[in-house]
């Protein structure tokens, strides 16, 4: 094997799936013997509620260095036998990392993940295809998308990202007559559409469903979520658990739920998918990430598209009443299963790519010309990543999201603004109204 100094991954101290992953990869590769250091992006800080103590803990009883960003480009850690690894495409980071390769005319080695189909990951994996040695694109979709805009194809490499948990027996949950729903995931309804659980709940009260719902992580819109549970009067149990901080502590809820709710935008994976099916928790949700090519409708979930809510909404209702759950939840464990995901096999793969001839050190790596036309603050990209990928890659992945990487958007906070009162405006009409609208957009849409 080739002489390795040092592994860095660069990750925040939260809640959050790729935050969990690129703590217990650290964890991993540490116990196989690596020298392993944990980059702090610091982008969630201690008393932020988001912080999370537990993962913290981790690093520090496996003595896994935690450095800030600028410390990693200390001559320490940057050197030609370094590894870097970045488990979410930081456009900040990168811009740093780019620096000190120009600073220092040397090259470590740095492997990009791309954990989200979400459109503006792929500009910087466009833009930093030069420093990058291989992208790890988590789902088959992302490595699709990426492969119409890089020139060095053979960058690119597929592999799911492992399974943290494994379940000792078949989710048999009582046989209670409710119905068990379950999220877990970080509370912002952008990209994770946590405010169509209330609209969920709502829908089942009034169509005399008896059901439960967990709502597990934390976020910056939990207290908003909150009030509009209270505004919609839901009379059921919604549980909001903020202290499940680590995989360990998620797994008494996906032993006892019946549906895991996935309601994202735009997703990679997502974990939570792997680890619930993995328990026997029945997937239903959009068509994100690996969705539609893990789940068969019917036999181990149900995958919607995005302007399908209504379907999805009648079909957690049908659910409710399906006798045959326990033979899907069993479809559910045995397809996770059948995809050896273990960290075993993980870290064979990333000991292969370590192996793997990488790029040669260049006198001048220069970044792609169009970075220095790309007018980054002034709210040019969605109009420069058009020009790059087709009209229906763009349709599958959001491209409204590239507004959210500008700074000081006048405009967006006055798109936001307009939604939010409109939002309100619905929230607080009488259901009639609602219904009468309703039947008034399908009308129209016949």
């Amino acid at each position: 094997m080739i002489e390795i100094k040092k592994i860095l991954i660069l990750s925040n101290l939260c809640i959050g799936g790729v935050e969990t992953f690129s703590i217990y990869l650290a964890k991993a590769l540490k116990q196989k013997g690596y020298d392993v250091i944990f980059i702090n992006q610091d982008e969630i800080s201690r008393g932020d509620e988001r912080f999370s103590e537990s993962l913290e803990l981790t690093l520090i009883n496996d003595n896994i260095p935690i450095i800030s960003v600028k410390d990693s480009f200390n001559e320490k850690y940057f050197s030609s036998n370094s590894r870097y690894i970045i488990p979410f495409y930081a456009t900040k980071y990168l811009e740093a990392f780019y620096s000190n390769v120009l600073k220092n005319n040397l090259l470590p080695v740095l492997y990009g993940y791309i954990h989200s189909d979400g459109a503006y990951y792929y500009d910087n994996a466009f833009l930093y295809e030069s420093i990058t040695s291989n992208f790890i694109c988590v789902s088959e979709s992302i490595e699709v998308n990426l492969s119409e805009i890089l020139n060095e194809k053979e960058k690119l490499t597929y592999k799911k990202c492992p399974l943290l948990l494994k379940a000792d027996a078949q989710n048999n949950s009582n046989q209670s007559n409710h119905l068990k729903l379950l999220f877990v995931g970080r509370i912002n309804d952008e990209p994770k559409g946590v405010f169509k659980l209330v609209e969920i709940a709502s829908y089942l009260e009034e169509n005399g469903v008896p059901f439960v719902m967990d709502i597990v992580g934390n976020g910056l819109d939990i207290e908003e979520l909150k009030e509009r549970f209270l505004k919609a009067k839901i009379t059921s149990k919604i549980t909001f658990v903020t202290d499940a901080n680590t995989p360990e502590k998620v797994v008494p809820y996906y032993e006892f739920a019946d549906v895991l709710l996935i309601l994202s935008s735009y997703e990679g994976g997502p974990l939570v998918l792997y680890e619930a099916m993995e328990f026997g928790t029945i997937p239903v949700g959009f068509n994100v990430g690996v969705m539609n090519q893990l789940i068969e409708n019917g036999i181990n979930g149900y995958v919607f598209e995005h302007n399908q809510f209504n379907l999805l909404l009648k079909q957690i209702k049908i659910l409710s009443k399906n006798k045959n759950k326990s033979k899907i939840k069993k479809k559910a464990i045995n397809t996770v299963r059948n995809l050896n995901m273990g960290m075993d096999d993980y870290i064979s793969f990333v000991e292969e790519l370590f192996t793997q001839k990488t790029q040669k050190q260049y006198a001048d790596v220069a970044i792609r010309k169009t970075n220095s036309k790309i007018k980054w603050k002034d709210n040019d990209l969605q109009s420069w990543i058009s020009r790059i990928l087709s009209e229906s890659t763009l349709k599958r992945n959001h491209i409204f999201h590239y507004l959210f990487l500008t700074q000081n958007n006048i405009e967006l906070k006055k798109q936001l603004e307009v939604q939010k009162h409109y939002q309100s405006v619905y929230d607080d009409m009488p259901m009639f109204w609602k219904k009468l609208g309703s039947i008034i957009r399908k009308f129209k849409s016949l």
